[in-house]
């Protein structure tokens, strides 16, 4: 291999790989992952906490919400908020999936009920 590339392959893959490395093995996100979240949805955007952490995510800054079979997937800065369907009963499954519609337009793409 080339050692023109050496530089590239350094900065493209190795130092990425090990920055994700050491964030998710880093003392806060252990801590952070440890626990359950709690979701709090209103007409504005959705509040989740932990013992540790709350953050409050407004729809604007929401990119897009999914469903699948088992879950509800929002895409927000940063991170994806993954929430079990398993965990939610079937009418505040409802509810959140009209509260997504109506807040995020044709950024939810949902399954119907």
């Amino acid at each position: 291999m080339p050692t023109d590339f050496l530089p590239a392959i350094v900065c493209l893959f190795i130092i990425p790989a090990a920055v994700a490395f050491a964030g998710i093995n880093g003392k806060a996100v252990k801590n952070f992952l440890g626990v359950m979240l709690q979701y709090e949805f209103s007409p504005a955007g959705f509040r989740l906490s932990t013992p540790k952490v709350t953050a409050y995510v407004e729809w604007a800054e929401v990119r897009r919400a999914y469903e699948s079979t088992s879950y509800f997937v929002l895409s927000t800065p940063g991170a994806l908020q993954i929430l079990p369907k398993q965990s939610i009963a079937a009418s505040a499954a409802n509810e959140l999936r009209t509260l997504l519609t109506e807040a995020l337009g044709k950024k939810a793409k949902l399954q119907r009920p």
